[in-house]
């Protein structure tokens, strides 16, 4: 949908002391070009092919697009349309691994929002009926999935019991059928916005909970047939929401954004070298300040991972007329222990919005709608890891 943005007084953008770098290495190309809004974009990478998904208004309703790169996003193919609805389908998700995409969204036909998926099994090239994963009455919203072998994992977050809780759903034939949903939180309070993350056995998730709420993680170490014990892994006085995570090995990346030091939201950073067992201390990686000492917000980042290298984006303000959102950029090179200066990926007339991370052995890709022609598009950026 038209995201409504917020009209902000004139700021001048101090990042950690000093101006934001913007990086030419960047090569940008523009993903769609249509007369509805394209929103909200999900990346996914296997080899030089890179993978998109997005929710597009061009129809009179927001409907799911797929497009693929096979030359690591230098060129692309026509985009291809996933669903068919009278009712909204929005915020998608992809995991790939080998030929086969998945694709995760929720939809609403039934009277609520419910969770909804899709397969291809030859890269993308053509693509099974769409499978709905809930039907349960209640809201069923904010779907992320991640693959592991042939085991296929979804979480959200769902009102069945009359408070939000994170539910997770596992098919073990590469999404051909599903077993019973499990409900992975038991809390007084809501428990929203989840990710997920899996590698062999080891399935990861994290999510917000309460109110104000706080970054919380579970583990389950055999494909997600028992879980350990919920760990809390913020504990500060504002809202702690919208994390992300990423893997390699035992080491597990996540980041969110947080409220607690200015009022504002800024990104923050955790790590464990462990699998989870025992946590880093929190990072701070955003400082949106101005000269006058005043915070700006900072939020919904994504993080991605190849090898030592972790890769972090947002969105945030920047000094210019109509103080506009555009992408932000940061790296490390040491597994997140000390992290390279923010880089500044658009300066755009209108707002970027809404990026998402991926990476492969050539390029880190960057994703995210941008409403400068008008109405808001689908852009990558992407640049040697």
């Amino acid at each position: 949908m038209n995201k409504k943005k917020p009209n902000r007084l004139p700021i001048l953008l101090l990042l950690l002391g000093f101006g934001p770098m913007i990086w030419g290495a960047w090569t940008t190309r523009r993903i769609t070009n249509d007369s509805g809004y394209s929103e909200d974009p999900a990346v996914a990478v296997n080899g030089a092919t890179v993978y998109v998904v997005w929710h597009d208004q061009t129809p009179g309703n927001a409907e799911i697009y797929f497009r693929k790169s096979i030359d690591n996003g230098d060129t692309w193919q026509a985009a291809k349309r996933l669903t068919y609805n009278s009712t909204d389908s929005q915020r998608p998700r992809i995991a790939v691994l080998g030929e086969y995409v998945y694709v995760v969204w929720e939809d609403g036909p039934s009277g609520n929002e419910d969770i909804y998926f899709r397969r291809s099994i030859d890269g993308g090239n053509t693509w099974q009926g769409a499978k709905q994963l809930t039907n349960n009455g209640s809201i069923s919203g904010y779907p992320d999935i991640a693959a592991s072998g042939a085991n296929v994992y979804v979480v959200w977050h769902d009102y069945v019991t009359h408070t939000f809780e994170i539910y997770l759903l596992k098919s073990t034939d590469n999404g051909s059928t599903w077993q019973s949903a499990k409900q992975l939180t038991f809390a007084p309070d809501d428990c929203m916005f989840p990710a997920i993350a899996a590698d062999s056995a080891n399935v990861y998730v994290v999510w917000g909970q309460g109110s104000p709420s706080d970054i919380y993680f579970r583990k389950s170490i055999n494909g997600g047939g028992s879980w350990q014990n919920v760990k809390r892994l913020s504990n500060n006085e504002d809202t702690s929401d919208f994390p992300r995570i990423a893997l390699n090995g035992q080491n597990i990346y996540l980041v969110w954004h947080d409220y607690s030091a200015t009022g504002f939201a800024e990104i923050y950073f955790k790590r464990s070298t462990d699998g989870g067992a025992k946590w880093k201390p929190t990072m701070r990686l955003s400082f949106s300040v101005d000269e006058w000492g005043l915070n700006y917000p900072a939020w919904y980042p994504d993080i991605a991972v190849r090898g030592a290298k972790v890769y972090v984006t947002w969105t945030s303000m920047l000094a210019s007329p109509g103080n506009r959102d555009d992408i932000y950029f940061r790296k490390s090179v040491d597994s997140g222990a000390t992290w390279r200066p923010v880089a500044q990926l658009t300066d755009n007339a209108g707002y970027s919005y809404n990026p998402a991370i991926a990476v492969n052995d050539t390029n880190v890709y960057v994703i995210w709608d941008d409403d400068t022609p008008l109405n808001a598009e689908i852009y990558v950026k992407f640049s040697p890891k």
